[in-house]
């Protein structure tokens, strides 16, 4: 197994946790940060000419074969993994929540016939107050780029304020959200950390009297639904039963509570050896076809995970 590269801006308490695991598993593992250099984009190369692309990306970013998604900008995570993902490498991560917004997400999940809180899409101010009173107070609104917390809004007076706030102050960007019904205290919402189809833990306690009850088994079908290796899932208990609230695209675990005795570290690290050996030759094919892409010496044997 190569080398493994935890893509991260900075090195937090998750990441130090994975370096540690990769290190008592005899694995090399670095941090990565990938705002520093320009990247090639595949098969463009192919289409230009006169210019070499290898000389726009450092000689190290080429030494992984296997991303885990780690970023905490989701705009930057969504480039670089789609960039790995083209070039045929193999990536850890959550799916369609690594690279989509909250509408692709809600769409993939209500797709696979997942509960969800009554939610609407709201393209402006006016729309959006709309919307809010169609599900009722109290709501949440949340913006389109998935990882960032929603805004809860207990009733019309605070929401005309925030919402005429982002009208005012915001870009484009702000011009589109989603309305979800309910507001949840954190202490109430159930948040699962699933690696490879499990659930291996979860961060922090549950104080809503139904608990744990059913959200493993929804977790996982969250993360079947996103295709998703390494998510979080956020679930919350409703007067209509159990639904998905949310999901993180690169989870918090610093303080989770693991479901056995593997921590959250611990699977990564072992998603990533099982990953490799069913990959031995992952990418050769893309290597191959792009050279300018890769530069002379390849890829090489390595592995790349995203903070």
């Amino acid at each position: 197994m190569g080398n493994v590269a935890v893509l991260c801006t900075r090195v937090r308490v998750e990441e130090k946790q994975l370096l540690a695991g990769f290190a008592n598993a005899g694995i090399p593992a670095e941090p990565v940060a990938p705002e520093s250099d320009p990247f090639p984009i595949p098969r463009v190369s192919l289409a230009t000419t006169g210019f070499d692309q290898t000389a726009t990306s450092s000689a190290g970013n080429h030494r992984f074969s296997i991303v885990i998604d780690r970023l905490q900008n989701r705009s930057v995570g969504s480039a670089i993994i789609r960039n790995h993902r083209a070039v045929g490498t193999p990536v850890i991560d959550s799916g369609i929540a690594a690279t989509g917004n909250r509408l692709e997400v809600l769409h993939a999940l209500a797709g696979a016939g997942l509960p969800l809180p009554p939610v609407l899409l709201a393209l402006s101010e006016g729309a959006g107050l709309v919307a809010i009173e169609q599900t009722g107070y109290p709501a949440t609104i949340f913006p389109m780029q998935i990882g960032l917390s929603g805004i809860g809004l207990q009733d019309r007076e605070i929401a005309e304020a925030i919402l005429e706030h982002r009208d005012t102050l915001g870009g484009s960007a702000e011009a589109v959200f989603v309305v979800q019904a309910g507001i949840h205290n954190e202490d109430d919402l159930i948040k699962a950390v699933v690696v490879d189809g499990m659930v291996v833990a979860y961060e922090g306690t549950c104080l809503h009297p139904n608990g744990f009850a059913g959200c493993e088994q929804l977790a996982v079908a969250a993360a079947a639904a996103l295709g998703a290796t390494f998510v979080g899932v956020t679930m919350a208990h409703t007067a209509d039963g159990l639904v998905v609230w949310d999901v993180r695209p690169t989870p918090d675990f610093r303080r989770s509570i693991p479901t056995g005795t593997a921590t959250v570290a611990d699977a990564l690290v072992a998603l990533a050896q099982r990953t490799s050996s069913m990959n031995p030759v992952s990418g050769s094919i893309s290597r191959a076809t792009m050279p300018s892409l890769v530069g002379a010496s390849g890829l090489g044997n390595d592995i790349v995970l995203s903070a």
